[in-house]
């Protein structure tokens, strides 16, 4: 089954996120209590929600990368109850972070001309060749904006290169301009 999500879709939904994410750090089940009628589209609901974390992995600072892939959404119809558990129960997940890759892969959807990209660098990760990466797909990396959190967390400012940028307009336009 399809979903469609948007990455909106994950700071709408902070607290149940947040939940989920305890639990699953803490190997425990969560239980959400639901209307008896409403169990199967809040399932769906939640799966969904779930999915956006997998699709949109940068999404929120990456806070909640492929939280879906680790868990499975089931009714309870005795108690009306949604429980939320580990797919593979007694073993321990390591939440995903958003690294310089996956920063990079954002960028190909975006629309706007400037961005900060959050990510958690991977041991491989070095300032050049994240710059050069981010210049074959046509953007500017700010190294002078850099801020890393306590977390070890790392954000940059880009900006789309304006000849990128136009030359697309171009092509769109058949060269002339208007």
């Amino acid at each position: 089954m399809g979903y469609h999500t948007r990455p909106e879709m994950i700071e709408e939904n902070l607290d149940l996120l947040s939940a989920i994410r305890q639990a699953v750090e803490k190997g425990e089940i969560l239980r959400l209590d639901v209307e008896p009628d409403r169990l199967s589209s809040e399932q769906y609901s939640i799966r969904r929600i779930l999915k956006a974390t997998e699709i949109h992995r940068t999404a929120y600072g990456g806070e909640f990368c492929d939280l879906g892939k680790m868990v499975r959404v089931e009714i309870d119809p005795g108690r009306a109850q949604l429980v939320i558990r580990l797919k593979a129960p007694g073993s321990r997940y390591r939440i995903s972070r958003v690294n310089e890759n996956d920063a990079i892969n954002s960028l190909t959807n975006y629309q706007g001309s400037m961005n900060v990209l959050e990510f958690y660098p991977s041991e491989e990760f070095t300032e050049e060749s994240f710059e050069a990466a981010l210049a074959e797909v046509g953007w500017i990396l700010y190294r002078t904006s850099k801020t890393k959190a306590p977390d070890g967390k790392v954000s940059y400012a880009v900006e789309r290169e304006e000849g990128e940028r136009s030359a697309a307009f171009d092509l769109l336009n058949d060269g002339h301009g208007y």
